[in-house]
């Protein structure tokens, strides 16, 4: 075979296969996972698999599903996020701030005078649902739902920031 990647040959013995990954390289590098399977050969005694390296297609540790607000005042937003939800990030111009709040990551931008104002509905995990609810109200927003015990097994509370995002605060605590 010709080309730049990695050979793996493959015998089938005793009902498994076996793999051997021959000494080729990849861009000059040897190749490392991620691999995608994109051509190959059968004859009766072995399977000749070339892989191609991946490319990288989102920033690593990122989620494929990101929230998005855009708003006019970006440090008001966020100032909430940190008082309310313990966020953590910087504000930046020039390119969305991107706000973590726990495992997951929020970007704020002020849409570059292009996109108008788009708030968001975000149901967000806590550790208390009660606390952090107080938080809320404190920083400013709007009571919709105080909290209560759902029959799925969340304890949940519902606000609504000073920019017209909807929040739902919620802390599981079993299964129904």
């Amino acid at each position: 075979m010709t080309g730049s990647g990695v050979t793996r040959r493959v015998w089938r013995k005793g009902g498994g296969l076996r793999f051997r990954l021959r000494s080729s390289t990849y861009g000059g590098q040897v190749a490392n996972p991620p691999y995608a399977c994109y051509r190959g050969s059968l004859d009766e005694r072995r399977i000749v698999v070339k892989v191609k390296r991946m490319t990288q297609y989102k920033p690593a540790g990122w989620p494929s599903v990101i929230p998005r607000i855009v708003t006019r005042d970006i440090a008001g937003l966020t100032a909430f996020l940190r008082d309310v939800f313990g966020a953590e990030g910087e504000v930046r111009t020039g390119a969305p701030t991107e706000i973590r709040i726990g495992d997951s990551i929020i970007l704020i931008s002020d849409g570059g005078g292009i996109r108008e104002a788009m708030p968001a509905f975000l149901y967000v995990y806590v550790q208390n649902t009660d606390e952090t609810y107080r938080r809320a109200i404190a920083a400013g927003a709007e009571s919709i739902e105080t909290p209560a015990d759902t029959p799925y097994g969340d304890r949940r509370a519902m606000v609504r920031d000073s920019w017209a995002n909807v929040w739902q605060i919620a802390t599981y605590r079993s299964s129904p």
